[in-house]
C-alpha cells in the first residue's frame, strides 16, 4: 500500500518558490488502478516522481507498507526503486540497436537474472503485451503502438509491484490508445498497482479511481 501523508513540495529557483503540494494526502491500496488527472502544472508528474522515489519533498511522510520511504538513505532508495518501481513513459525510451526482446530483457540483466530465465520472462511478457511476433525486430521497424507495448512488457519483466505510467497513450492515436488500455487491463491480472497520469478522460475511465489535482 502507498500512503502519502501531508506532503508539501516546493520547487525553488533562485529567489522564486513554486508550491506544488501543501498537506497533500493519497492512499493507494495494493493492486489498485488509479488515474491522475489535472491541469498543466498541477503536479501530476511530480506526484509520480515522489511515489517512484525519484524526487523528495519538503515535509510529510511517504509510507510503503511498513517502510518509511522518505527516511531511506541513498542505497535504500536505490533498492526500493529496483525492487518495487517500474515506469512507462509517453516516449517509450527503447534502445534502437536492441531488438524488442533485448529491450525487454534489460531490467532483468540489471537484476542479475541468468540468460535462460531472462528469455522465459521476456517471452511471457511479450505474449501478455501481444508482441511475440515482433520479438526480433528493432524499434525503427515497428509502430508507435508496438513500441509502447514493448515498453510496457519491459516494465512488467522486472516483476515489480508498482507500475507508474506517465501519459502512456499521449503519443498514440485514439484506436491504438484503446489497444494499449486493453494491455493495462491484462496487467491487472498480474496483481500490479498501477498509477497512470493522463489528460484524457476516456483513458482515465479505465481506472478504478480518478484523482484530480487542482
Amino acid at each position: 500500500m502507498i500512503n502519502l501523508q501531508n506532503i508539501t513540495k516546493i520547487y525553488r529557483t533562485g529567489d522564486n518558490e513554486t508550491e506544488v503540494f501543501r498537506d497533500f494526502n493519497l492512499f493507494v491500496d495494493d493492486g489498485e488502478y488509479v488515474a491522475v488527472m489535472g491541469r498543466s502544472g498541477s503536479g501530476k508528474t511530480t506526484l509520480l516522481n515522489i511515489i517512484g522515489a525519484m524526487d523528495g519533498f519538503d515535509s510529510g511522510r511517504y509510507m510503503y507498507n511498513d517502510a518509511e520511504v522518505n527516511k531511506l538513505d541513498r542505497h535504500g532508495l536505490e533498492q526500493f526503486r529496483r525492487n518495487h518501481i517500474s515506469y512507462v513513459f509517453q516516449n517509450y525510451f527503447l534502445i534502437n540497436y536492441y531488438s524488442v526482446r533485448e529491450n525487454i530483457e534489460l531490467p532483468l540483466i540489471a537484476k542479475g537474472i541468468k540468460r535462460k530465465q531472462r528469455r522465459e520472462i521476456a517471452e511471457q511478457k511479450m505474449e501478455l503485451a501481444g508482441i511475440s511476433d515482433i520479438a526480433d525486430k528493432l524499434p525503427a521497424y515497428i509502430s508507435g503502438g508496438q513500441m509502447q507495448r514493448c515498453a510496457i512488457a519491459r516494465a512488467l519483466a522486472s516483476g515489480n509491484d508498482i507500475l507508474l505510467a506517465d501519459e502512456p497513450t499521449g503519443a498514440l492515436d485514439a484506436h491504438t490508445a484503446e489497444d494499449i488500455m486493453n494491455v493495462f487491463e491484462c496487467i491487472r491480472k498480474e496483481k500490479c498497482t498501477i498509477i497512470m497520469v493522463t489528460h484524457d478522460e476516456q483513458i482515465a475511465a479505465h481506472a478504478d479511481r480518478i484523482v484530480n489535482l487542482t
